[in-house]
């Protein structure tokens, strides 16, 4: 068994799913001197900062996972998932475009084949070793002799006190920042904070 790490390039923009809203924009200031005045483009297809455009994302790759890999959703997280068939033990771990897989590497090179068959476009996967990190939702995992450690990436140096000059902003950096530590040091909060979220 080993911890692989892979992330989907540009997810979003790689769907074939259209939006099931209607959102129109602006023309972007590089591109506005091509088109008439006033034009509005309407935007149909997945996009970074569309508010929904995460969950459109999880669906399919959730279902993906489910249908080509037989995998199963976890009781306490929709993002953890667990195999269904088989002897061997293997997880995946979704956040966002960011995959981190426990597996062995059977299971590995099934998972590279399944994307290149659903025709997603990859960076080449990382593995944990004693000398290679892996970097993971702004986590550092490292591998040790015989155990593997999660440290939280500078966050916690972040953390001060509230500033009286601007107390709203203050305690939503601060309470933003101390529900990203407490994910880290008590995982059952990072469901619950991604629900609120």
């Amino acid at each position: 068994m080993a911890v692989y790490l892979r992330d989907i390039t540009q997810a979003y923009t790689q769907l074939e799913t259209h939006l099931q809203r209607l959102i129109l924009a602006y023309l972007l200031e590089q591109i506005c001197h091509q088109y008439p005045e006033d034009t509005i483009m309407v935007v149909l297809k997945l996009l970074y900062r569309i508010a929904e455009a995460g969950t459109y994302w999880w669906a399919i790759y959730s279902k993906h996972h489910k249908e080509k890999l037989l995998m199963t959703t976890s009781i306490f997280n929709p993002c953890f998932l667990i195999t269904t068939t088989g002897t061997l033990f293997r997880i995946v771990g979704m956040q966002t475009d960011n995959i981190i897989i426990l597996g062995d590497s059977q299971f590995s090179a099934l998972k590279k084949d399944e994307l290149i068959k659903a025709n997603l476009i990859t960076k080449p996967k990382e593995k944990l070793d004693l000398k290679t990190l892996l970097l993971f939702n702004r986590c550092i995992l490292s591998l040790n002799k015989d155990s593997i450690a999660l440290h939280q990436k500078g966050q916690g140096k972040k953390i001060d006190v509230i500033n009286v000059n601007s107390p709203k902003l203050g305690y939503m950096e601060q309470r933003a920042c101390r529900a990203y530590v407490a994910s880290i040091c008590q995982p059952k909060a990072s469901f619950n904070l991604s629900v609120a979220a």
